[in-house]
């Protein structure tokens, strides 16, 4: 025979201690998914800040190393002293026309590199110029000049067929015309430019009889830099009219030109660029242009996480805008998919600040 088991030994838990089990299991379910959340935002925002570091790191060491070529065929003076029509326009054809307006990314001067202010502190534009001949090319005069040649005195000096060249008059007034040579066989001391190519003949010729060539190789480089909805952006100009993305999350560029002896500066013809050097209007002389020594330019890196509170700056409860040394940058709201806008102060920024000198301007002969 089966005993009888005690009543109290079949009763289970009682609904207090359920109860309370479920509360136990419910705080350290809660306590685990914090602990998550906190995990997973601290991971966000530093695969963020990591992606905005990587960012601004690309686009910096791609920006630099389109500038330090700057000037190259056409930086050095002529015969030592004379001032080459550094900053004349240059009548070229392009896969768009070129602005007439100086201060278009689209106008073509003879300037190592331009820099277009954006209006109210939006963020500026770049534009380089430079040469990529594998020989050693000075400026060569001319002495004769028609629609289809130009006359030098003395050898080639390393002009080949092939070659895209500026011809300029003996000032920067006269203006300049982009050429590609065709023939430097047919007639010594003659260099042609006859043949059709994407640059021949010119839009416009010069009308100077005598001035200088500037060899710049067989495919030179004309750049415009940009930012466009948060996005570096290069244009190779002369052989395209589509920019490519170079950066993503970069959403300001600022620049300056460092000129030896600006207004405010130090002496000209010195050498040494100080505080007041630092400028952001362009020279309009080809005597100030050959004091372009260096440029300063900033890069602003957005990371893409949202925070949820305000990133502040050392406790002090605000978020200052991020700044370089031309200034602080301008911030702006940004605009969401539902026409709200998100705060710029709850994202994390980084900014990358370089001085570039023109080495083919300093390399010139200008002091």
């Amino acid at each position: 025979m089966t005993p009888d088991i005690p009543a109290r030994r079949n009763r289970g838990f009682t609904l207090v201690e359920v109860m309370i089990s479920m509360v136990i299991g419910l705080v350290g379910i809660i306590a685990m998914f914090q602990v998550l959340g906190l995990w997973d935002s601290l991971k966000r925002t530093t695969a963020a800040g990591s992606d905005a570091q990587i960012a601004g790191t690309v686009a910096m060491f791609a920006l630099e190393r389109d500038l330090r070529p700057a000037g190259m065929g056409f930086g050095s003076g002529v015969d030592g002293n004379a001032v080459p029509p550094l900053g004349c326009k240059v009548s070229a054809k392009g896969p768009t026309v070129f602005s007439a307006d100086p201060g278009s990314p689209d106008y073509f001067s003879l300037a190592p590199v331009r820099i277009i202010n954006g209006a109210a502190g939006a963020p500026d534009q770049i534009v380089t110029l430079y040469g990529n001949s594998s020989l050693f090319v000075s400026a060569q005069k001319y002495k004769a000049s028609t629609a289809t040649s130009k006359t030098i005195d003395g050898s080639y000096g390393g002009f080949q067929v092939g070659d895209v060249v500026v011809a300029g008059g003996a000032d920067q007034t006269v203006g300049c015309e982009l050429l590609e040579i065709s023939d430097v066989a047919t007639t010594p001391g003659v260099i042609g430019h006859a043949a059709p190519s994407q640059f021949n003949p010119a839009p416009t010729a010069i009308s100077a009889a005598s001035g200088f060539l500037y060899d710049l190789g067989p495919r030179p480089q004309r750049n415009v830099w940009s930012i466009r909805n948060g996005k570096l952006y290069r244009q190779d100009s002369l052989y395209s009219a589509t920019a490519a993305e170079v950066a993503d999350n970069i959403i300001d560029l600022q620049a300056q030109y460092g000129v030896d002896g600006a207004a405010g500066g130090g002496a000209a013809d010195d050498g040494v660029l100080v505080a007041g050097d630092w400028t952001n209007v362009a020279p309009v002389t080809a005597a100030g242009w050959k004091r372009v020594l260096a440029v300063r330019v900033a890069l602003l890196s957005r990371s893409q996480q949202f925070e949820k509170t305000q990133v502040t700056d050392a406790g002090a409860g605000t978020a200052p805008a991020p700044s370089w040394a031309g200034g602080a940058f301008v911030m702006a709201n940004i605009p969401g998919a539902n026409g709200d806008a998100a705060d710029w102060k709850r994202y994390r920024y980084r900014v990358y600040e370089k001085v570039i000198p023109l080495r083919n301007m300093v390399w010139g002969g200008i002091f």
